[in-house]
């Protein structure tokens, strides 16, 4: 006889996993227990040597689907007088070490569950089970049991309680789990008064109306994606005129109707995660993305969004099931999304009219993750909701816990502890007081949950990002090597490796404005090698905006007089830009990346002022797509004091005089900047090369530079776990400290 103490770390906690060890125990015939602890599940068998190995060697060759174990210890200890196994109730044993899990989107057989009229949890939008529903944004504390979650007031009923005790059943031990006799309620609200429930809310939908709705990590506003008018009337009472808006369908059938989806691509979709992916168009659907040629889709992944679509489906406006819903982020522009309800009422009262409201509480306030597949791997746009907070595992543990504070724009932090790095969901912009609140809330909840108590703080080395009011004593890490060091933290890039950082700005080490930064990075060191040739450019913070700005300042580093530059960005005003730039009024130095994309968008007539972050960028890329070009234009690889730059004066040149073929001219844009880093990689003798920054959140420009890479023999790194861009920056800072760059 043998008896092991077994402690499993990792994702092992609101996966199904004690259940799953218990039955295995039972098959194997041992006696003992399981039970959740803040540090992972400890596990105790007793029974013949051969039974107690063969149940451990089975946790570890198939465990549960949706966990992931990444360590484990065994110890052999006294034999007890037992003869049956059980599971325990939780305890916080020491610190808490165990990954928190991400939610869980609705899996079948709880859908099957909801359009059973006969099952008593028919229709009802909070049905979960083991494999399936809310986790990271109803969790409090650790270990995950209920009384640590949102659920802790609703008491089970004697049915729900017999699934949850039942060890053959789904629902054992299923936190969340719950019924119409017991668990959270929902209703609707139209003109101030509760006139019912999803039914009501869906007739309001048909109607043309804006709902709002209180989902899984926060409110959505939602309308009849076919409806013109409905789109238009959200648009105008958000203040989005054009940044693109998310769609739901109610099946893969339907989005076929109007996507082309590739297996992976479908994979994705239909995963434990349910993010929205970008998607070619096949069909287009006028205000969602008008000008893209892509829609950021995704399928209902909440019981309640699959009644609504069951509900919406009788009778819909497409044979086969309803059309499409937009299901946007349900905020002020600029703002968190919101999760209170009264929140909700005050906040989009000017938006929706009408909200679907629940009584089960939204503790961590989480947005949908946005992201797109190539070459069967995941980029994202936005990490949230479905990731957020799974870790990245570090090969040795950081000397002290630290958090990282990340940057302005698309923000993120990340807190480090162990041998782990906790990279948090996206937060957003922290230009106004919203979002800063956003932030500073989720921090402490982090920590609390995590318990983590930083010991150093790490933030951007830019004087103006909040972090340094936040924390002023952080430690500085440049952003550009923050970028490159995020994807030496996915990969545990040890070796020394070429990274190409491109993106729209960012403070560098010689206090002017970086963005296409050339970086040699090797152990525990770096230099800059080169760069795109830096250009003047006029205007400051407002070319970002107006980016004709951008258009003028690269056209007048290509030689262009001012005739040819106002007959060029017509009818932009140019003539009093055109003095203050040539008299270096308002003006910086640059070497980025991010505002040559504004400057062809502008040059190419496609946009000439933004309403929303990297819209240049994106009409850009989807004149590229539609183009099919497969030239480039010219530039020119020149070398001083070791440091190399490239001089994309040839190339304007080149956009100017296509811009009357804006398809083709956008395609040889792309094939010349990935033809640069070709040409880079290749004059610096790179084997190993990263690509990040939110410039490759472009896929065009992505797939044509890993390919060129590839086809020359250069192993090709990207962010896979994290953003390309600033949402990655936190992480990276973490990895400066910990791999001694700092």
């Amino acid at each position: 006889m043998l008896r092991k103490r077994i402690f499993i770390g990792g994702i092992v906690q609101a996966v199904g996993f004690r259940p799953f060890v218990y039955n295995l125990a039972l098959k194997n015939g041992l006696c003992g227990f399981v039970l959740n602890s803040g540090r992972g599940v400890i596990i105790e068998a007793q029974g013949p040597a051969a039974a107690v190995q063969k149940f451990i060697a089975q946790i570890l060759q198939n465990p549960p689907a949706l966990s992931r174990i990444e360590s484990v210890k065994t110890q052999n200890i006294a034999l007890k007088r037992e003869n049956s196994f059980i599971i325990k109730t939780s305890r916080r044993a020491g610190a808490a070490q165990t990954a928190v899990p991400p939610d869980i989107a609705i899996c079948k057989d709880c859908q099957k569950d909801i359009a059973d009229k006969n099952n008593r949890r028919y229709r009802y939008p909070f049905t979960n089970c083991t494999n399936c529903g809310p986790r990271f944004t109803i969790i409090k504390d650790l270990p995950y049991d209920r009384a640590q979650s949102t659920m802790k007031p609703f008491k089970m009923c004697p049915a729900c309680r017999a699934e949850f005790e039942n060890p053959q059943d789904r629902r054992f031990h299923a936190q969340p789990s719950c019924c119409a006799a017991c668990g959270p309620r929902v209703w609707f609200v139209c003109g101030g008064k509760n006139i019912g429930g999803i039914e009501e809310a869906a007739a309001k939908i048909k109607q043309g109306k804006i709902i709002a709705i209180k989902s899984l990590g926060g409110f959505h506003l939602a309308c009849d994606a076919l409806n013109k008018a409905a789109v238009a009337r959200l648009r105008a009472r958000k203040n989005r005129p054009h940044k693109p808006l998310a769609l739901m369908f109610g099946d893969i059938r339907e989005i076929k109707k109007y996507c082309r989806v590739n297996a992976e691509e479908e994979r994705l979709l239909k995963s434990a995660a349910a993010p929205a992916v970008m998607l070619k168009k096949r069909r287009d659907i006028a205000l969602i993305s008008d000008g893209l040629y892509t829609f950021g889709v995704m399928l209902p992944y909440t019981p309640m969004h699959k009644v609504l679509f069951d509900i919406l489906g009788r009778g819909g406006a497409l044979r086969g099931g309803h059309g499409p819903l937009v299901m946007t982020s349900g905020n002020i522009s600029g703002r968190p999304i919101c999760i209170d309800n009264q929140e909700a009422l005050d906040d989009l009262g000017g938006i929706a009219d009408g909200f679907l409201l629940h009584n089960r509480k939204i503790h961590n306030r989480i947005d949908d993750s946005v992201l797109f597949e190539l070459g069967g791997k995941t980029h994202f746009l936005r990490r949230a909701r479905g990731y957020a907070p799974a870790h990245i595992k570090l090969s040795s543990p950081l000397k002290k816990p630290a958090l990282a504070l990340g940057a302005n724009l698309a923000s993120s932090f990340c807190l480090g502890k162990g041998d782990k790095l906790f990279p948090s969901q996206y937060i957003g912009d922290l230009d106004n007081a919203g979002n800063i609140l956003y932030f500073k809330e989720t921090v402490k909840k982090m920590q609390r949950l995590l318990n983590i108590r930083p010991q150093i703080y790490l933030r951007d080395a830019h004087p103006g990002y909040y972090a340094a009011a936040y924390k002023p004593h952080a430690q500085k890490v440049l952003h550009h090597l923050a970028h490159a060091l995020a994807v030496a933290a996915e990969h545990d890039l040890r070796r020394g490796f070429l990274c190409f950082a491109f993106d729209g700005a960012g403070l560098g080490a010689d206090n002017t404005i970086w963005g296409a930064e050339f970086l040699e990075i090797g152990r525990g060191k770096w230099r800059r090698a080169g760069c795109l040739k830096p250009v003047r450019i006029f205007g400051g913070e407002s070319a970002t905006k107006d980016i004709w700005k951008c258009g003028l300042s690269y056209l007048l580093a290509a030689g262009f007089n001012d005739a040819q530059i106002k007959n060029i960005l017509r009818p932009a005003d140019t003539a009093a830009a055109l003095c203050a730039a040539r008299g270096n009024i308002n003006c910086y130095t640059y070497s980025g990346a991010g505002r040559l994309f504004d400057a062809a968008a502008a040059i190419l007539g496609l946009c000439a002022q933004t309403t929303y972050q990297a819209q240049g960028a994106m009409l850009l890329e989807s004149a590229a797509a539609r183009g099919a070009s497969k030239a480039c234009y010219e530039f020119a690889l020149e070398e001083k004091g070791g440091l190399i730059s490239v001089d994309t004066a040839p190339l304007i040149r080149g956009l100017a005089a296509d811009r009357r073929r804006p398809a083709e001219a956008a395609a040889k844009f792309h094939n010349t900047l990935a033809r640069i880093i070709l040409a880079v990689a290749l004059k610096l003798r790179a084997r190993e090369v990263a690509l990040c920054g939110g410039v490759f959140q472009n896929k065009i420009l992505l797939a044509r530079a890993q390919a060129l890479l590839a086809a020359a023999g250069i192993k090709v790194y990207t962010n896979n776990i994290l953003p390309a861009g600033d949402g990655a920056i936190a992480a990276g800072q973490l990895y400066a400290k910990y791999a001694g760059f700092v």
